[in-house]
């Protein structure tokens, strides 16, 4: 496993009318990884000229970190919570941390 830290921006489009809900789960998960060991940046993102599209920018210390990120309660509640409001397939961009 790759030890050098990296910073992920997850892409996501929602359904016009649930950004209130996705915005609630979204922040409860991120102040709960800010609390896991290895996940040193958590933000959310919303598009200035489109309300339905937001960046989830997630920085993590390693692989490892990430790995565990997404074997946590807290995620498995926000993809409960948020799986219904996406209306595209999410994509991921990840860059290394110079």
């Amino acid at each position: 496993m790759t030890t050098q830290a990296f910073v992920k921006h997850i892409h996501i489009h929602v359904t016009p009318g649930s950004e209130s809900a996705f915005i609630k789960a979204s922040l409860l998960k991120a102040s709960k990884s800010l609390e896991e060991a290895g996940v040193t940046g958590f933000d959310l993102l919303q598009r200035s000229d489109d309300s339905t599209r937001f960046v989830l920018s997630q920085r993590f210390a390693t692989k490892d970190a990430e790995t565990a990120h997404r074997a946590t309660a807290h995620y498995d509640m926000w993809r409960k919570a948020t799986d219904d409001l996406i209306t595209d397939a999410r994509y991921t961009v990840r860059y290394l941390q110079l």
